[in-house]
């Protein structure tokens, strides 16, 4: 088991520059591999969801880890997401917007404003 965390605030490129953060961690899934004989299993949360997908397009890019285009194939055996934002704000955005999860998204006070004041018909005539 290995965990690797990562400083949230700053974004992948400063991350690996700063840090070397990706090609620690490149190495360190190698050696994993090589010393089990078994691929690994990523397991990430919430943003790290997107650190992973970012390491993986990472490890096999030639402006990244260049370890070529198999990489994760041939190191990784399952990718498990726990709250990971898959799909990001821009989904969750219009899905408030559109109200495409009225039966999940629940606003509260919010939705009076958005549906009275800023997005309504009555507003937008006036613009």
């Amino acid at each position: 088991l290995h965990m690797a965390s990562y400083d949230w605030r700053l974004g992948p490129q400063t991350l690996q520059t700063r840090d070397a953060y990706f090609s620690r961690l490149l190495s360190q899934t190698e050696a994993l591999v090589a010393v089990t004989g078994e691929k690994a299993v990523f397991v990430s949360h919430s943003m790290g969801t997107q650190m992973m997908h970012y390491f993986f397009r990472w490890a096999e890019s030639p402006f990244g880890g260049n370890r070529g285009k198999d990489w994760v194939e041939k190191h990784v055996d399952s990718a498990f997401t726990i709250a990971g934002c898959l799909l990001g704000v821009p989904k969750a955005l219009t899905a408030l917007l559109s109200g495409q999860l009225p039966d999940i998204a629940q606003l509260g006070p919010l939705e009076d404003i958005l549906t009275r004041g800023v997005f309504s018909l009555a507003a937008n005539r006036r613009r």
